[in-house]
């Protein structure tokens, strides 16, 4: 029986000999309204000896009591393909209830589209089962998406360009008043802010588009490898009220620039050292390099990064860099000018116990800039020398090529030739013993003598000394070989072959030594096998004439005359006449020597 109703449900009897008990036939109401509606209750009074009465009523119960409803506000986003979005019921309720029985929710408005964006007043309508209904109202904010879309002005750009970052803004709903800004970054570095505008009617992108352009200048290294991209970010940020943020992203790569030259290739630095002494084995060398921004527009070259290599080998050659002298820094030579720079090592190169040894060197460019170290214009030889008395020859160096070089690769005008050499007699002064270390020939012609547009590479070693005089003019400093020698192309780092035991002549003079070592004259002739020759260093029309270097030092030691390794030679006794008058003497005398042969006397 329900709390509400009491047993007697209100009625009253009395017996004369006991008391009276109360019950009834009450057992609830149970429709859709909470337990409401109408009832007849039968109510029985009984005394203590089992005698009853009865009486009857009739009950109605109505609920009358309107729901609770609650509402909140909620923030909606249109697709951003269709423009549309919807709510339900749900989203709006935030707990509403009735006291007696369930609830029904509904909403005045569910489907919202561009026209919407904004805050939007919506109504729930909160039901109980009984009829009994209450509402409360919520803001619906509509916001609208947009798209942004990275670009760049070319996907791949070098060091120090010019580049256009430029974004395109798209909403799914009207543009034209939309505004904002679009902030690029590289790799999550930010590099600039830019507004963003409609984009004018009748270009490509409109309608309903906004454009951001920012130029930026690459200042930013190529990556390792140079093939990995930066990642440019767009984030657009809106200013008009309502509309949705957005970012986009594409790829930038940033190359190395095509590093140049001020002379006739990279390395500028010693190319002839003598040792301290006689007896020492090492010889300090300054490696430098000095590069040229050559592109449009320029650059600055402190973006690069220099390293020295030895080349060793010869099929393939491989490039090993010198600890002391890798990844060094180029600075400006004129604070005024960020286009040439220089970078410089000094290493201590060892000759053992050789009286001289050479090293091919190659220099390799990289950071913000980028050349082949296998090309002609990359490498350089430095010889590094005992000062060995006697008769002897030790040279190395450039000679720049003048258009009066010849032969079938005879070398490029404005490039250099360059020589190191060690010559010398045997320890008896009867044969010649050494070699050419290596000639290196820069030249635009093909080992078939004709011309093509690529710069090639070519290098002469001697395999045996044939002939060598030293100090057959007054001066004592002048001195001839010839010997055979081979002549290999380099191509891309391999050695490759173009005729063995070829014919080489190099003759020379020694005039100074210091500042005036470049007035030290060389001329060197490769002869071809099949006639003709390959290679004159200064061809006068019928035959190759010395000419000053251009840089190193040719040195060329003569104690004992001129010898020629061709001549025979003996160790016979010379017999000689010596007579001394007046004798005796007093403080000065006369010394005469006769001799039963020709011979050359160094006194």
């Amino acid at each position: 029986m329900d709390a509400w109703l009491a047993a007697n449900g209100g009625a009253t009897a009395t017996d004369a000999c006991s008391s009276v008990t109360w019950s009834n036939d009450f057992t609830g109401l149970s429709d859709d309204c909470g337990a409401t509606g109408s009832a007849t209750v039968t109510f029985t009074a009984t005394d203590d000896c089992g005698n009853t009465s009865t009486t009857s009523a009739t009950f109605t119960i109505e609920d009358t009591t309107d729901p609770a409803p609650v509402c909140q506000s909620i923030t909606i986003e249109l697709d951003e393909i269709t423009g549309l979005a919807s709510i339900t019921n749900e989203d709006i309720d935030n707990g509403s209830s009735d006291g007696c029985s369930s609830v029904t929710l509904s909403l005045d408005k569910y489907d919202f589209d561009c026209s919407n964006i904004g805050e939007n007043t919506v109504v729930l309508t909160v039901t109980d089962d009984c009829g009994n209904s209450s509402t409360c109202s919520a803001t619906v904010t509509v916001t609208a998406p947009t798209k942004t879309t990275a670009k760049v002005s070319a996907p791949s750009v070098r060091y120090m360009d010019d580049v256009t970052l430029y974004a395109e803004v798209e909403s799914v709903c009207e543009v034209g008043t939309l505004t904002g800004t679009v902030e690029f970054f590289l790799d999550g570095v930010s590099v600039g802010t830019a507004p963003a505008y409609p984009i004018p009617v009748g270009e490509v992108g409109n309608p309903d588009k906004l454009r951001a352009t920012l130029i930026h200048k690459v200042t930013e290294l190529p990556k390792i490898p140079d093939t990995t991209p930066w990642v440019v970010t767009a984030v657009f940020t809106p200013t008009t009220l309502y509309y949705l943020g957005s970012e986009g992203t594409t790829d930038l790569l940033i190359k190395p620039r095509e590093a140049a030259y001020t002379g006739d290739g990279f390395y500028t630095g010693d190319v002839f050292v003598w040792t301290p002494t006689e007896t020492s084995s090492t010889g300090t060398v300054l490696l430098a390099a000095t590069i040229k921004d050559t592109n449009i527009p320029t650059g600055d070259v402190r973006g690069a990064r220099v390293t020295f290599y030895y080349r060793q080998g010869s099929n393939p050659y491989t490039y090993i860099p010198i600890p002391s002298a890798t990844n060094l820094p180029v600075n400006l030579v004129n604070m005024l000018d960020g286009t040439v720079g220089t970078a410089s090592a000094t290493v201590q190169l060892n000759i053992g116990n050789q009286n001289s040894a050479s090293w091919t060197i190659a220099v390799g460019i990289s950071g913000a800039y980028i050349n082949r170290k296998e090309a002609p214009t990359s490498i350089a030889l430095i010889t590094v020398s005992k000062p060995v008395k006697g008769g002897y020859i030790v040279g190395g160096g450039e000679i720049a090529n003048t258009p009066n070089t010849n032969g079938w690769i005879r070398g490029a005008v404005g490039q250099s030739t360059s020589f190191s050499m060690d010559v010398k007699f045997n320890n008896k002064g009867t044969n010649p013993q050494g070699k050419v270390n290596g000639i290196l020939i820069k030249s635009y012609y093909k080992p078939d003598g004709t011309l093509d547009n690529k710069l090639h590479q070519y290098e002469v070693k001697s395999t045996a000394i044939s002939v060598l005089a030293v100090g057959q003019t007054t001066s004592k400093k002048d001195a001839s070989f010839t010997s055979k020698a081979n002549l290999v192309e380099i191509i891309d780092g391999l050695s490759v072959g173009i005729e063995g035991n070829a014919n080489l002549q190099v003759s020379m003079i020694d005039k100074g030594t210091g500042a005036n070592s470049l007035l030290d004259v060389i001329a060197i002739t490769l002869h071809r096998k099949a006639g003709g020759i390959w290679f004159s260093s200064e061809w006068n029309g019928s035959k190759t004439i010395e000419r000053e270097i251009s840089s190193g030092d040719i040195y060329v030691s003569s104690t004992s005359g001129a010898r020629l390794a061709d001549e025979a030679e003996t160790n016979e006794e010379i017999q000689l006449k010596i007579a001394a008058f007046p004798n005796p003497s007093e403080g000065k005398f006369t010394l005469q020597v006769e001799g039963n042969e020709k011979e050359n006397i160094d006194l």
